[in-house]
């Protein structure tokens, strides 16, 4: 019952925008320190900046109720923090799942927007 009112507030439909823009802008953050990642360049600081987007997103999608991005983003979260650890090294393949992973967040986050107007 509480969604149905949360659908209906103009204010929640603004949030759900700005965060849909905010998302964009940092899934394209994500790829671009995935690359620099991948090539070696800019030492920890892009893994830094992927942990950062992703808890970012993670609490922004938790305060908009949207808990499957939530579980989403906690996992990459999860395996970012094994990577800044050095538990886990950033090999091609964690490259390719991690990218895949943005790519699975630019599908996710339109589907979870629009699933709650």
């Amino acid at each position: 019952m509480a969604a149905t009112a949360i659908r209906l507030d103009p204010e929640y439909d603004e949030l759900l925008r700005l965060f849909a823009a905010e998302c964009d802008e940092g899934l394209g953050a994500m790829e671009q320190s995935l690359l620099s990642l991948e090539s070696g360049k800019g030492g920890s600081e892009p893994l830094n900046l992927l942990f950062r987007m992703a808890h970012t997103l993670k609490g922004n999608a938790s305060s908009l109720g949207l808990s499957e991005l939530v579980e989403f983003s906690h996992a990459l979260e999860d395996v970012l923090e094994r990577l800044r650890a050095r538990e886990l090294e950033a090999g091609p393949e964690v490259i390719a799942t991690l990218l895949a992973s943005v790519d699975a967040l630019r599908e996710m986050v339109p589907a979870a927007v629009e699933a709650r107007r």
